[in-house]
């Protein structure tokens, strides 16, 4: 017999602990009879105190015990085969990362648009392989084809413009590289490549590489970023954070979607898709979830192992077993009722509130107006002053993912408040509501900066611009704030990035409207 998770075997070192304490607990009881005033309380303590059964009920404590550690340890003899095939599809993420991308008509940028984009699609993502690759002048394999999502994403914070040599935009040369080094050139159905650019090309061929792809069968999903009628003004900052434009030949560079292009190139592969996003906001992972999770899944590896059988269960009832003898075996001859731990936890199931699983589930399948309905019918189950702070924590989660930043801010500053009145603070429950928070003030902030870009008339628009600088520095204050957690501190670092550079932007209108203001007044 071997234990698949022998570390548990380290609390066998507590047992014998464990039975001294029982063994002075016992001659504390005796001492106690033997010092009794009176022949009325040595019977009292004789009825309630039989040496006996207070053996067997230690005994029984520490077997008990013994049987849970036993289990946990995952003790295995005996081997089985098994044949594990993975179902999926095979997706290339083709990332444009050239300077154009750097424009901000998608805020923060197109780039770091398209990055939080495939973030968010991650979560998306049922057993399918997917691989990275980013290209400009030239083009270069960020992951191959990976189950190993983490990966996928810590190699998707690295990529910038600077991360390849060459700049310019060679959509062709990238989508060879693509079917080259990452598909390869065999004919295989369930494969499909997701770019994501402005479309301006170099003279690469690029509707014939889509064609080359459409061969092999494998479909082009292209999302087109910026404007494809006038163009966008690229502008960088400088040093000093101010954004300047990109000259070349001494004149100011324009950015433009070339949609036709992109359209050709879908329309080159089986299936293909093109999607004109422009200067719009887009939801990648429902895109995502619509042609890609939706479509025909094919086998893409099969692995045989081979398996120790474990036996924990036989383990685990020994050990419940001997837990309700202790329970119903009395210390005396005056029996406990053997019902009192079942009435008890009857007693405390209303408080679970009937509703929260519901909400849960329905949140798992992002199914959010029924969540949102769930979760409120199960905050009506509780006093006022009662509901617990992780009700309002799935709320916020739930009208954040429905696209109800207003809504999930209220939540999620709701939950900070009741989080803060308990006994202790829940530090793991905190650091995830300063994430929510953060991210619904970014989303408002940048709604209120996207309103000052075209002011109009009136007291709304003259206090967007306030407004989101207030919102963004208390997102900021919030992150900052925020205690060490190894799960949450990937995270945090994107959302400060995010806000640094929202806060940099709107600063820079600001010093923009004042300068503007100063040179009216004169």
């Amino acid at each position: 017999m071997t234990f698949l998770s022998p570390h548990a075997l380290l609390w066998l070192a507590v047992l014998p602990l464990l039975g001294i304490l029982l063994l002075l607990r016992h001659r504390q009881r005796q001492n106690a009879l033997r010092q009794s005033a009176g022949p009325h309380a040595r019977r009292f303590f004789a009825q309630t105190l039989t040496p006996l059964r207070a053996t067997v009920k230690g005994l029984l404590l520490l077997l008990a015990l013994l049987l849970l550690i036993l289990a946990l340890a995952e003790p295995a003899w005996g081997e089985r085969t098994e044949t594990i095939r993975r179902e999926g599809r095979e997706v290339v993420f083709l990332l444009d990362l050239s300077r154009s991308m750097l424009a901000d008509d998608l805020l923060p940028s197109r780039l770091e648009r398209a990055k939080m984009e495939i973030v968010q699609c991650l979560d998306t993502l049922e057993g399918d392989r997917i691989a990275l690759v980013g290209f400009a002048g030239d083009a270069q394999v960020f992951c191959p084809l990976t189950l190993d999502y983490g990966f996928f994403r810590m190699r998707l914070q690295e990529m910038s413009p600077e991360a390849l040599s060459r700049g310019g935009t060679n959509l062709g040369d990238a989508l060879r590289k693509v079917q080259r080094e990452v598909l390869g050139n065999q004919t295989a159905l369930g494969r499909d490549v997701i770019l994501i650019t402005d479309g301006e090309d170099q003279e690469s061929m690029p509707v014939e590489a889509a064609k080359a792809l459409g061969a092999a069968k494998i479909r082009l999903l292209a999302i087109g970023l910026g404007d494809d009628k006038e163009g966008t003004l690229l502008t960088l900052p400088d040093k000093r954070g101010r954004r300047t434009p990109l000259l070349y030949q001494g004149k100011p560079v324009r950015t433009r979607l070339d949609s036709s292009t992109l359209q050709a190139m879908a329309d080159a592969t089986p299936g293909g898709i093109y999607v004109p996003v422009g200067t719009r906001t887009f939801n990648l992972a429902e895109l995502y979830r619509q042609l890609v999770t939706s479509a025909q899944r094919h086998q893409i590896s099969e692995e045989i192992v081979r398996r120790q059988n474990t036996h924990s269960t036989p383990f685990l009832l020994a050990s419940m077993v001997c837990l309700a003898l202790f329970w119903i075996i009395p210390l005396g001859q005056r029996p406990r009722s053997p019902w009192l731990p079942l009435l008890f936890l009857l007693a405390t199931l209303p408080l679970q509130g009937k509703e929260f699983p519901k909400g849960l589930q329905a949140l798992q399948q992002q199914d959010y107006d029924t969540a949102l309905t769930h979760f409120q019918t199960c905050r009506e189950e509780f006093p006022p002053e009662a509901i617990p702070a992780t009700l309002p924590y799935n709320q916020g989660l739930a009208a954040y993912e429905k696209g109800d930043f207003l809504q999930a801010e209220a939540f999620f500053q709701e939950g900070m408040e009741r989080n803060g009145l308990r006994p202790t603070l829940d530090h793991a429950l905190d650091g995830k509501l300063r994430l929510g928070l953060s991210s619904a003030l970014l989303q408002n902030a940048a709604t209120l900066f996207a309103q000052a870009q075209t002011p109009s008339p009136g007291d709304v628009s003259s206090q967007a611009l306030p407004t989101a600088e207030k919102k963004t520095r208390e997102a900021i204050n919030l992150l900052e704030d925020m205690l060490p957690n190894s799960s949450l501190q990937q995270a945090q670092t994107n959302n400060l990035a995010l806000a640094r550079e929202l806060l940099k932007k709107i600063l820079t209108r600001k010093e923009q409207q004042q300068d503007s203001q100063q040179q009216d007044s004169q």
